[in-house]
């Protein structure tokens, strides 16, 4: 089992550092307070958008991969979306 733990960790690295060549800027707004992400793929932004559905918090998102913000525009935790 700790191998396959390992494994994961290490797959999982690989998805987080991996660069698709576009920028993705996420800041949260969450009860008062703001938090600024930059990613490197469109996988791991999904990921960490999904996590606001605009009860918990909204999401401003900047990006220069138009399909990208495209796909996300009806996403109910992204409050403004711009495309750079």
């Amino acid at each position: 089992m700790e191998e396959l733990i390992k494994e994961l960790e290490e797959l999982r690295n690989k998805i987080d550092n991996h660069s698709d060549g576009f920028i993705y800027k996420a800041t949260t707004w969450s009860f008062g307070s703001s938090q600024t992400r930059e990613f490197t793929n469109f996988f791991v932004a999904r990921e960490f958008i999904n996590h606001y559905n605009g009860d918990n918090g909204t999401v401003e998102l900047t990006t220069n991969n138009k399909k990208f913000a495209e796909e996300m525009s009806n996403h109910e935790g992204i409050s403004i979306i711009s495309v750079i």
